[in-house]
């Protein structure tokens, strides 16, 4: 039962090479994609109503060869138990640990001639559609892009590094049952996907100025590569697409259509470039012309874009310096609670001001870290929960950038490290991390006090 929840953490899941479901509909949908959990956890008040409706019981189960295997271990667990083990407020009343897929890599995709399973179908070349997550930091939006990839019908799912794992519990969740559906790759360049798969189409979802998703050729072998929702697609992403698609919203009826004294009221999304800066913007409408071109422009009012930008730090807990790469530095940085224990969660908001405009969409790493630099709570993301991906940053902006995340319940009473400090998440390089007197820190890692942890 501690092993299981444990696996609410990214690094146990990758330790252990299992995760936790939470729930009899997603578990079921396990079962029936044929993956065996290795324990069961129901209801104590309901066992035996439960595990006849999953199908578990005391006899051995068949397997595809016709061998027979023993079934999972299914323990009753009271409320108590079951809360320790759910990440959920309220815990389900069924829960299973199953295994993690072993590692793989984009030589294994469909169709690039790797074999996933035993009993896999083949994936002839001409029905090969790879769904690419670029950047997709929230588990919410993964689980969501998940069952998407399931009901589009693509062959395999591939994540970006530093993307939401794909089996953390959030993403599960939301996923509904999907993350059993089709084969995963997680921590896959787009570079070895595009060369795993020889001759493929690579179309980028972009919301606007894209060929529409349902008239593009979309020819296979494909990769289709969806980016965050606000940053879009990356820099590394477009240098590989080759056709760009867009999903438009339901269509309004065609100008050739219109008749004279006919009022249409349409809505149009105007994306402000990042860099556009503060202030009055005049607003234009234009109809296209002939052959695509844009007619004459009408004025139709001004708008005014605020960037939320600030460029002076607000009252900060704690003022720091470090220089992170000669392209940003931390300013300080707020911290709650100040003494945590093993059942805490910890707050940390870091303020960074860009020095320099970045082409790179960099990766924070928070990690609380023991003897031997043993890492006892972390978060890696991108600033901001992805809001302020650094690649948006202007030079002398200050961005506030919340990481919230929780220890090992196993951590012990004691003195621990807090640091932080940035990674491409491409080549997991850290950017060099330099005191206020020019001094490196080790390993490139800010440090920024001690921590005590209480019981």
């Amino acid at each position: 039962m501690k092993r299981a929840a444990s696996l609410r953490h990214r690094k146990f899941r990758e330790r252990e090479r299992a995760f936790l479901v939470e729930g009899a509909d997603l578990v079921a949908a396990g079962l029936a994609a044929g993956r065996r959990p290795q324990v069961v956890f129901v209801s104590a008040e309901r066992a035996l109503e439960l595990s006849a409706g999953l199908g578990l019981s005391a006899e051995s189960q068949p397997e595809a060869d016709g061998a027979r295997t023993a079934p999972p271990a299914v323990y009753p667990v009271v409320a108590r138990v079951a809360a320790k083990i759910s990440t959920l407020e309220t815990p389900p009343d069924v829960m299973a640990v199953f295994p993690l897929p072993g590692r793989r890599t984009a030589k294994e995709l469909p169709g690039a001639g790797g074999a996933l399973e035993e009993h896999a179908p083949a994936v002839a070349a001409g029905e090969v559609l790879v769904v690419y997550a670029d950047g997709i930091a929230d588990p919410g939006n993964m689980g969501t892009l998940l069952r998407a990839a399931g009901a589009f019908g693509a062959t395999a799912l591939a994540t970006a590094p530093g993307s939401a794992d794909l089996y953390g519990p959030k993403t599960v969740r939301a996923a509904m049952g999907a993350v059993f559906g089709i084969p995963l790759f997680p921590e896959v360049r787009l570079a070895d996907v595009v060369a795993a798969l020889p001759g493929a189409e690579v179309y980028g979802l972009a919301a606007h100025a894209g060929a529409p998703l349902a008239e593009a050729a979309r020819r296979r072998p494909a990769v289709l590569v969806v980016g965050a929702e606000r940053p879009g697609l990356s820099a590394e992403a477009l240098a590989h697409v080759t056709h760009l698609v867009t999903i438009p919203l339901a269509p309004g009826l065609p100008t050739s259509q219109w008749r004279p004294g006919d009022v249409w009221r349409t809505r149009q999304h105007v994306e402000v470039p990042c860099r556009a800066p503060d202030g009055p913007a005049s607003l234009q409408l234009s109809l296209g012309g002939s052959a695509g071109q844009a007619g004459a422009f009408l004025g139709v009012g001004t708008v005014n874009i605020s960037g939320g930008r600030v460029y002076a730090p607000p009252a900060l807990q704690h003022r720091f310096f470090a220089d992170l790469g000669g392209q940003v530095r931390l300013l300080g940085y707020d911290i709650k609670p100040q003494t945590p224990n093993a059942k805490s969660q910890v707050e940390l908001t870091l303020y960074w001001q860009a020095t320099h405009e970045m082409t790179a969409s960099l990766t924070v790493f928070t990690h609380i870290e023991g003897e031997q630099r043993h890492v006892w709570g972390q978060h890696d993301g991108l600033p901001a929960s992805g809001l302020k991906p650094t690649d948006h940053w202007l030079a002398g902006e200050v961005v506030a950038d919340k990481h919230v995340f929780a220890l090992d319940p196993a951590t012990p009473p004691g003195s621990y490290r807090l640091v932080v400090g940035m990674y491409d998440p491409i080549t997991l390089t850290r950017l060099p991390a330099f005191d206020q007197n020019g001094r490196r820190w080790p390993d490139d890692s800010v440090f920024l006090q001690d921590m005590v942890v209480t019981r």
